[in-house]
Protein backbone atom coordinates (compact mmCIF):
# COMPACT_ATOMS: atom_id res chain seq x y z
CA UNK A 1 0.00 0.00 0.00
CA UNK A 2 1.69 3.30 -1.13
CA UNK A 3 1.32 6.52 1.11
CA UNK A 4 1.70 9.77 0.19
CA UNK A 5 4.10 10.65 3.36
CA UNK A 6 6.94 10.68 1.36
CA UNK A 7 8.10 13.76 0.21
CA UNK A 8 7.78 14.33 -3.47
CA UNK A 9 10.70 14.80 -5.79
CA UNK A 10 10.56 17.59 -8.44
CA UNK A 11 11.35 16.87 -11.75
CA UNK A 12 13.89 18.77 -13.37
CA UNK A 13 15.97 18.83 -16.77
CA UNK A 14 19.40 19.47 -14.21
CA UNK A 15 18.87 16.06 -13.26
CA UNK A 16 19.54 15.15 -16.84
CA UNK A 17 23.14 16.23 -16.75
CA UNK A 18 24.97 13.95 -14.63
CA UNK A 19 24.00 10.83 -17.62
CA UNK A 20 25.16 13.24 -20.06
CA UNK A 21 28.39 13.81 -18.23
CA UNK A 22 29.22 9.88 -18.01
CA UNK A 23 28.11 9.16 -21.79
CA UNK A 24 30.05 12.34 -23.47
CA UNK A 25 33.13 10.65 -21.47
CA UNK A 26 32.84 7.17 -22.00
CA UNK A 27 31.33 7.47 -25.57
CA UNK A 28 33.10 10.79 -26.43
CA UNK A 29 36.45 8.74 -26.20
CA UNK A 30 35.52 5.45 -27.51
CA UNK A 31 34.04 7.15 -30.39
CA UNK A 32 37.59 9.42 -30.35
CA UNK A 33 39.73 6.20 -29.98
CA UNK A 34 37.74 4.54 -32.74
CA UNK A 35 38.06 6.98 -35.29
CA UNK A 36 42.24 7.36 -34.80
CA UNK A 37 42.51 3.59 -35.04
CA UNK A 38 43.40 2.94 -31.45
CA UNK A 39 42.42 -1.20 -30.14
CA UNK A 40 39.96 -1.58 -27.44
CA UNK A 41 38.63 2.07 -28.09
CA UNK A 42 36.40 1.87 -25.92
CA UNK A 43 38.72 0.80 -23.04
CA UNK A 44 40.47 3.28 -22.96
CA UNK A 45 38.40 4.99 -20.82
CA UNK A 46 37.19 2.47 -18.00
CA UNK A 47 33.78 3.34 -17.14
CA UNK A 48 34.17 3.62 -13.18
CA UNK A 49 36.77 6.57 -14.28
CA UNK A 50 34.15 8.36 -16.52
CA UNK A 51 31.35 7.47 -13.83
CA UNK A 52 33.16 10.02 -11.21
CA UNK A 53 32.64 13.49 -12.59
CA UNK A 54 29.39 12.24 -13.31
CA UNK A 55 28.64 11.02 -9.95
CA UNK A 56 30.65 14.60 -8.42
CA UNK A 57 28.33 16.51 -10.88
CA UNK A 58 25.00 15.09 -8.87
CA UNK A 59 25.91 15.28 -5.49
CA UNK A 60 27.10 18.89 -6.37
CA UNK A 61 23.21 19.25 -7.89
CA UNK A 62 21.85 17.72 -5.02
CA UNK A 63 19.95 19.97 -2.85
CA UNK A 64 20.83 19.72 0.76
CA UNK A 65 24.16 19.12 2.60
CA UNK A 66 26.76 17.65 1.24
CA UNK A 67 27.21 14.96 3.41
CA UNK A 68 23.53 13.70 2.68
CA UNK A 69 23.92 13.41 -0.56
CA UNK A 70 26.95 10.96 -0.55
CA UNK A 71 24.99 9.06 1.92
CA UNK A 72 22.24 8.99 -0.48
CA UNK A 73 24.56 7.98 -3.22
CA UNK A 74 26.09 5.11 -1.14
CA UNK A 75 22.53 4.04 -0.74
CA UNK A 76 21.47 3.98 -4.02
CA UNK A 77 24.94 2.41 -5.26
CA UNK A 78 23.74 -1.12 -3.83
CA UNK A 79 25.37 -2.17 -0.23
CA UNK A 80 26.61 1.42 1.24
CA UNK A 81 29.28 -0.10 3.11
CA UNK A 82 30.65 -1.93 0.37
CA UNK A 83 30.42 0.85 -2.07
CA UNK A 84 32.11 3.47 0.27
CA UNK A 85 35.49 0.60 0.87
CA UNK A 86 35.53 0.81 -2.76
CA UNK A 87 35.53 4.35 -3.21
CA UNK A 88 37.33 4.98 -0.39
CA UNK A 89 40.21 2.90 -1.72
CA UNK A 90 40.20 3.97 -5.50
CA UNK A 91 40.34 7.84 -4.69
CA UNK A 92 43.20 7.41 -2.18
CA UNK A 93 45.15 5.20 -4.29
CA UNK A 94 44.38 8.59 -7.27
CA UNK A 95 45.13 11.19 -4.42
CA UNK A 96 48.77 9.28 -3.26
CA UNK A 97 49.35 8.50 -7.16
CA UNK A 98 48.71 12.66 -8.14
CA UNK A 99 50.79 13.80 -4.91
CA UNK A 100 53.47 11.12 -5.98
CA UNK A 101 53.69 12.33 -9.30
CA UNK A 102 53.94 16.16 -8.39
CA UNK A 103 56.63 15.75 -6.18
CA UNK A 104 54.48 16.48 -2.96
CA UNK A 105 56.37 13.80 -1.19
CA UNK A 106 59.72 14.71 -1.91
CA UNK A 107 58.71 18.89 -1.15
CA UNK A 108 57.41 17.25 2.58
CA UNK A 109 60.34 15.24 3.03
CA UNK A 110 62.85 18.36 2.39
CA UNK A 111 60.52 20.86 4.33
CA UNK A 112 60.93 18.53 7.28
CA UNK A 113 64.71 18.10 7.07
CA UNK A 114 64.79 22.06 6.71
CA UNK A 115 63.48 23.20 9.87
CA UNK A 116 65.03 20.18 12.27
CA UNK A 117 69.00 19.94 13.26
CA UNK A 118 70.92 17.21 11.45
CA UNK A 119 70.90 14.93 14.61
CA UNK A 120 67.18 14.62 14.54
CA UNK A 121 67.06 12.98 10.96
CA UNK A 122 65.60 9.68 12.15
CA UNK A 123 63.25 11.12 14.15
CA UNK A 124 62.01 13.51 11.78
CA UNK A 125 61.35 10.72 9.08
CA UNK A 126 59.43 8.97 11.49
CA UNK A 127 57.11 11.84 11.98
CA UNK A 128 56.92 12.77 8.42
CA UNK A 129 56.34 9.41 7.38
CA UNK A 130 53.86 9.23 9.68
CA UNK A 131 52.24 12.62 8.32
CA UNK A 132 52.23 11.82 4.71
CA UNK A 133 50.64 8.24 5.79
CA UNK A 134 47.76 10.22 7.65
CA UNK A 135 47.05 12.06 4.50
CA UNK A 136 47.13 9.27 1.97
CA UNK A 137 45.51 6.63 4.23
CA UNK A 138 47.96 3.90 2.96
CA UNK A 139 51.15 2.28 4.37
CA UNK A 140 52.59 0.85 1.65
CA UNK A 141 52.43 4.17 -0.66
CA UNK A 142 54.11 6.16 1.77
CA UNK A 143 56.92 3.29 2.61
CA UNK A 144 57.28 3.08 -1.52
CA UNK A 145 57.38 6.81 -1.70
CA UNK A 146 59.97 8.18 1.26
CA UNK A 147 61.67 4.95 1.30
CA UNK A 148 64.35 6.11 -1.24
CA UNK A 149 64.82 9.32 0.10
CA UNK A 150 65.61 7.68 3.15
CA UNK A 151 68.02 5.20 1.59
CA UNK A 152 69.92 7.95 -0.09
CA UNK A 153 70.03 10.32 3.52
CA UNK A 154 71.68 6.76 4.92
CA UNK A 155 74.38 6.74 1.68
CA UNK A 156 75.01 9.67 2.75
CA UNK A 157 75.72 9.78 6.47
CA UNK A 158 76.72 7.56 9.17
CA UNK A 159 72.88 6.55 9.61
CA UNK A 160 72.26 2.89 8.96
CA UNK A 161 69.77 1.90 6.08
CA UNK A 162 68.13 -0.39 8.40
CA UNK A 163 67.84 2.81 10.95
CA UNK A 164 66.53 4.93 7.88
CA UNK A 165 64.11 2.37 6.43
CA UNK A 166 63.11 1.67 9.96
CA UNK A 167 62.14 5.46 10.83
CA UNK A 168 60.28 5.45 7.68
CA UNK A 169 58.36 1.98 8.18
CA UNK A 170 57.51 2.22 11.63
CA UNK A 171 56.27 5.81 10.70
CA UNK A 172 53.91 5.20 7.69
CA UNK A 173 52.56 2.35 9.89
CA UNK A 174 51.74 4.41 12.85
CA UNK A 175 50.64 7.03 10.52
CA UNK A 176 48.04 4.73 8.64
CA UNK A 177 46.82 3.22 12.18
CA UNK A 178 45.45 6.69 13.23
CA UNK A 179 44.64 7.46 9.52
CA UNK A 180 40.43 8.65 8.76
CA UNK A 181 40.40 7.87 5.78
CA UNK A 182 42.46 4.00 5.56
CA UNK A 183 40.44 1.88 3.54
CA UNK A 184 41.24 -0.63 6.67
CA UNK A 185 39.89 2.22 8.67
CA UNK A 186 36.66 2.81 6.81
CA UNK A 187 35.91 -0.82 6.66
CA UNK A 188 36.50 -1.33 10.77
CA UNK A 189 34.24 1.67 11.97
CA UNK A 190 31.38 0.64 8.97
CA UNK A 191 31.68 -2.56 9.64
CA UNK A 192 30.90 -2.23 13.78
CA UNK A 193 28.49 1.01 12.99
CA UNK A 194 30.85 3.30 14.69
CA UNK A 195 32.08 6.70 13.82
CA UNK A 196 35.63 7.84 12.52
CA UNK A 197 36.33 9.95 15.56
CA UNK A 198 35.49 7.64 18.14
CA UNK A 199 37.98 4.74 16.83
CA UNK A 200 40.56 7.65 16.66
CA UNK A 201 40.21 8.37 20.39
CA UNK A 202 40.29 4.47 21.14
CA UNK A 203 43.43 4.06 19.11
CA UNK A 204 45.39 7.35 19.61
CA UNK A 205 45.77 6.06 23.50
CA UNK A 206 47.63 2.48 22.07
CA UNK A 207 49.28 3.75 19.24
CA UNK A 208 50.96 7.17 19.94
CA UNK A 209 52.82 6.21 23.81
CA UNK A 210 54.26 3.40 21.28
CA UNK A 211 55.54 6.41 19.23
CA UNK A 212 56.91 8.46 21.30
CA UNK A 213 59.21 5.59 23.15
CA UNK A 214 60.23 5.34 19.11
CA UNK A 215 60.81 8.94 19.01
CA UNK A 216 63.48 8.98 21.91
CA UNK A 217 64.89 5.60 20.78
CA UNK A 218 65.70 7.15 17.12
CA UNK A 219 66.67 10.32 19.06
CA UNK A 220 69.09 8.59 20.99
CA UNK A 221 70.64 6.53 17.88
CA UNK A 222 70.74 9.70 15.85
CA UNK A 223 73.05 12.16 17.93
CA UNK A 224 76.19 11.50 15.71
CA UNK A 225 74.68 11.62 12.66
CA UNK A 226 76.56 13.98 9.74
CA UNK A 227 75.24 17.73 8.27
CA UNK A 228 72.56 16.54 6.01
CA UNK A 229 72.00 19.08 3.25
CA UNK A 230 68.37 19.40 2.16
CA UNK A 231 67.45 20.12 -1.76
CA UNK A 232 64.76 22.76 -2.59
CA UNK A 233 61.34 22.31 -2.16
CA UNK A 234 57.77 24.62 -3.42
CA UNK A 235 56.02 24.74 0.11
CA UNK A 236 52.62 24.72 -2.35
CA UNK A 237 53.48 20.95 -3.09
CA UNK A 238 52.73 20.23 0.47
CA UNK A 239 49.17 22.02 0.37
CA UNK A 240 47.14 18.93 -0.63
CA UNK A 241 48.39 16.54 2.26
CA UNK A 242 47.67 19.64 4.80
CA UNK A 243 44.21 20.25 3.75
CA UNK A 244 43.55 16.66 3.49
CA UNK A 245 45.06 15.53 6.69
CA UNK A 246 43.28 18.73 9.00
CA UNK A 247 39.80 18.13 6.31
CA UNK A 248 39.46 14.44 7.86
CA UNK A 249 38.79 15.54 11.35
CA UNK A 250 36.24 17.82 10.68
CA UNK A 251 32.58 16.80 9.68
CA UNK A 252 33.23 16.78 6.13
CA UNK A 253 32.51 13.30 4.38
CA UNK A 254 35.94 11.23 3.54
CA UNK A 255 34.40 11.26 0.34
CA UNK A 256 34.52 14.65 0.17
CA UNK A 257 37.79 15.00 1.62
CA UNK A 258 39.87 12.98 -0.53
CA UNK A 259 38.01 14.67 -3.66
CA UNK A 260 38.99 18.11 -2.78
CA UNK A 261 42.87 16.69 -2.07
CA UNK A 262 42.21 15.43 -5.83
CA UNK A 263 41.09 18.30 -7.42
CA UNK A 264 43.52 20.37 -5.46
CA UNK A 265 46.69 18.47 -6.42
CA UNK A 266 45.06 18.33 -10.16
CA UNK A 267 45.84 22.26 -10.54
CA UNK A 268 49.09 22.38 -9.13
CA UNK A 269 49.83 19.92 -11.38
CA UNK A 270 48.11 21.89 -13.70
CA UNK A 271 50.31 25.21 -13.18
CA UNK A 272 53.65 23.00 -13.07
CA UNK A 273 52.94 21.42 -16.18
CA UNK A 274 51.89 24.89 -17.71
CA UNK A 275 55.14 26.65 -15.83
CA UNK A 276 53.23 28.74 -14.58
CA UNK A 277 54.20 30.85 -11.04
CA UNK A 278 53.64 29.47 -7.90
CA UNK A 279 52.97 32.97 -6.32
CA UNK A 280 55.08 31.70 -3.71
CA UNK A 281 54.52 34.30 -0.95
CA UNK A 282 53.41 32.68 2.77
CA UNK A 283 50.31 35.29 3.08
CA UNK A 284 48.91 33.94 -0.35
CA UNK A 285 49.77 29.93 0.98
CA UNK A 286 48.16 30.88 4.55
CA UNK A 287 44.82 32.57 2.79
CA UNK A 288 44.36 29.13 0.80
CA UNK A 289 44.86 27.06 3.46
CA UNK A 290 42.60 29.10 5.55
CA UNK A 291 39.78 28.94 2.19
CA UNK A 292 39.97 25.34 2.01
CA UNK A 293 39.61 24.46 5.76
CA UNK A 294 36.77 26.62 5.41
CA UNK A 295 34.81 24.58 3.34
CA UNK A 296 33.54 21.90 5.61
CA UNK A 297 31.43 24.86 7.36
CA UNK A 298 29.94 25.99 3.85
CA UNK A 299 29.54 22.22 2.18
CA UNK A 300 28.27 20.93 5.59
CA UNK A 301 26.32 23.87 7.10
Amino acid sequence: MTTHSQAKVQASVLALLPLIVFLAIFLGSGIYHTIIGTEFAFYQVKAPIAALPAIILAILLYRGKINAAIETFLHGASHPNLILMFMVFMLAGAFASVTSAIGSVDSTVQFGLSIIPSEFVLPMLFIISAFIATAMGTSMGTIAACAPIAFGFSQATDIQPIYAIGAVVSGAMFGDNLSMISDTTIAATRSLNVELRDKFRVNIWIALPAAIITILIYILTSHHAQTIEYKSYNLWLILPYVIVFFLAFTRLHVLAVLTIGIVLSGVLASLKILNLPYLNTMPLFMMALWVCLRLPYFLCS
